[in-house]
C-alpha cells in the first residue's frame, strides 16, 4: 500500500504540481522503508512506520483545508461533496488511529500481540478501505457524468 501511495504521489505531483502531494510521497516513502526493515530491525521499522502514519495524518488534515472539489460540486451536486467529505473523515480517523497505535508499538515491544490493538488496527484498515471505495465511487460518478455531458453536447451540435 505504501508503494502505491508513493507512486500515486509522484504521478499526481507531476500532473498537478501541488505541494500537497509531497506529504503523500513522504508517507509512502517512509512506509516502504519501514516494510523493508520489518524483518531485520523491528524497532527501526516501527519508527519509520510512525513517521509514515504521521505524514498520512497531516495529509488527511490537509484535505479538509486545501483540497478543493469545485468541479465535482458543480457537476454532481452537494451530495457528492458530502460523500467525499465522509471519505476524508474516514481517512483522517483511520490515520489518527494508526498514529495512536504507532506509539503503542514504539513504547511496548509486546504490543504487536495485543488483541485489542489488533482490533483497533483492523478498524483503522477498514476506515482506509472505506475511504478508497468512496473516492473511487466519486471518481466513477464524476467520470460517467462528464461522459454523459459530452455526449449530450455533441448531440446538440449535430
Amino acid at each position: 500500500a505504501a508503494l502505491c501511495f508513493l507512486i500515486v504521489g509522484i504521478l499526481d505531483l507531476i500532473r498537478e504540481r501541488h505541494s500537497f502531494h509531497i506529504l503523500m510521497i513522504c508517507a509512502g516513502l517512509f512506509g516502504v522503508i519501514a516494510a523493508v526493515y520489518v524483518e531485520e530491525d523491528i524497532r527501526l521499522s516501527n519508527i519509520l512506520s510512525a513517521v509514515s502514519v504521521h505524514f498520512f495524518l497531516l495529509e488527511a488534515l490537509t484535505l479538509f483545508g486545501e483540497h478543493k472539489r469545485s468541479a465535482i460540486t458543480v457537476e454532481a451536486g452537494g451530495w457528492v461533496t458530502s460523500t467525499i467529505m465522509y471519505g476524508d473523515l474516514s481517512f483522517a480517523l483511520g490515520a489518527l488511529i494508526d498514529v495512536i497505535l504507532s506509539y503503542f508499538y514504539l513504547l511496548d515491544s509486546t504490543a504487536d500481540w495485543d488483541p485489542y490493538l489488533m482490533g483497533a488496527a483492523i478498524f483503522a484498515a477498514v476506515l482506509w478501505l472505506l475511504c478508497a471505495f468512496i473516492y473511487m465511487g466519486a471518481f466513477i460518478y464524476e467520470y460517467n457524468g462528464t461522459e454523459r455531458n459530452v455526449d449530450t453536447i455533441e448531440g446538440i451540435e449535430d
